[in-house]
């Protein structure tokens, strides 16, 4: 899902594990955030975070089920 990354939501800039889950924010702005089956969240500031999502997401419905 693309959406705006908040480095003050992760806990800063760069690498950061919190209780949201894991982040790389190089900036404030554009990114992905995949969400997790835990709950948790992967997300990573990126330029054009709607091409990305939408290949992210092709790639896991060629996952197999189960």
């Amino acid at each position: 899902m693309a959406g705006t990354i908040e480095p003050s939501r992760w806990g800063g800039w760069g690498f950061r594990i919190s209780g949201s889950g894991i982040a790389y924010v190089a900036r404030r702005g554009p990114g992905i955030v995949i969400s997790r089956r835990s709950g948790r969240s992967i997300a990573i500031t990126v330029d054009n975070p709607e091409q990305r999502a939408a290949l992210a997401n092709a790639l896991l419905a060629r996952l197999p089920v189960g």
